[in-house]
């Protein structure tokens, strides 16, 4: 029997109801061991609830040799077997961000740019003789896949920050498209001009956030036109390798150093997340162009790859150094690669007496 600190081996009626056996015991240990102790009201064992005081041990299951504690509280309940799995739910359900009616419109509101995507690369019928990345179909595809984003973005206000992002990748190659329909140009133009006007927009970005709305939300502007600029990059630097040429993977490159300079002066995470994948889908682009333009020497072009890989992991894992560098920022090396997107575009066009 213990109470508080204080134990002491006793033998007790098994039939005394425990109301009138607690006074008893109090009193036994209180002379024995430890004078002076409050009074207790419970009797349980070290592990169950208090017993019944109308009831005696032995209606409890109580026997010989077993351990009991008289109390001044009644103790902390017994755990529930499911309390520690429900109570582990209910912090990782915190945890979780819930399906709601915003997060509900903003998917459907992707799926219907998506779809009107689709809709306008596919609305030129077989017979045109337009093939997979021809400048109408593009300009088509860009077009509706703009217009829906724009639209969403009006209507979904869950998220606007998603379809500003596609509203900025898909009005580049927009334009690009617009610009390779009415020109007499190569096929791998659209890609070409598209990487150009991705560069254009995204030194632009800046203002075209401030004058998108009030200036609290300028910075998820930012975020979300930085993101699609860094998108249509990649994506125009692939469709320059649809007919892959030495300019053609000269302007992946040089599109991959341009987003790769902004990255050190960036202070957002997410901005410079999407740098760097845009800088990572321009090299992939420019890999596979000039493994199709030498298909004999697949080596060199893994080997490129595999070192532009090291050195974007490692600018990521850069401090950024915004405050720290001076105002007129790109550096050098930056400042040279955009300066070369344009004569490497005129190029891809293929416009007569170019290079002379």
């Amino acid at each position: 029997m213990w109470l508080g600190e204080a134990g002491a081996d006793l033998t007790v009626p098994s039939r005394l109801p425990v109301a009138a056996l607690i006074p008893e015991l109090h009193a036994l240990l209180c002379d024995a061991v430890a004078p002076g102790l409050a009074p207790p009201r419970w009797l349980r064992t070290p592990t169950g609830p208090p017993l019944d005081p109308a009831t005696g041990l032995a209606d409890n299951g109580i026997g010989d040799g077993a351990t009991l504690l008289l109390c001044t509280a009644p103790g902390a309940p017994d755990p529930e077997p499911l309390d520690a799995a429900a109570a582990l739910a209910e912090t990782a359900r915190r945890g979780l961000r819930p399906w709601s009616g915003a997060a509900a419109r903003c998917a459907a509101g992707c799926a219907a740019v998506w779809g009107a995507g689709l809709a306008g690369a596919l609305a030129l019928p077989a017979e045109a003789g337009a093939p997979w990345g021809s400048p109408p179909r593009l300009l088509l595809a860009g077009a509706a896949a703009g217009t829906a984003a724009v639209l969403c973005r009006r209507l979904c206000t869950g998220n606007p920050m998603v379809f500003t992002m596609l509203a900025a990748a898909a009005g580049p190659v927009w334009l690009a498209a617009l610009v390779a329909t009415v020109l007499p140009v190569r096929p791998a133009a659209v890609g070409a001009l598209t990487v150009l006007a991705t560069l254009v927009g995204l030194s632009a970005a800046a203002r075209l956030a401030l004058r998108l709305g009030d200036p609290d939300g300028a910075a998820d502007r930012l975020t979300a036109l930085t993101a699609g600029t860094a998108a249509a990059a990649a994506l125009g630097a692939l469709l320059a390798q649809l007919v892959p040429t030495g300019p053609t993977v000269a302007l992946g490159v040089a599109a991959a150093a341009v987003l790769a300079a902004r990255v050190p002066p960036e202070l957002d995470a997410l901005r410079r997340a999407a740098l760097l994948a845009g800088a990572a889908g321009c090299v992939s682009a420019a890999a596979i162009g000039l493994a199709r333009c030498w298909p004999g020497h697949g080596g060199w072009p893994a080997c490129g790859t595999l070192g532009a890989a090291v050195g974007l992991a490692a600018l990521g894992r850069l401090r950024p150094a915004g405050a720290d560098l001076p105002r007129r920022w790109p550096p050098p090396l930056g400042a040279l690669a955009l300066a070369a997107t344009v004569p490497l575009t005129v190029w891809t066009l293929g416009f007569p007496g170019w290079p002379r």
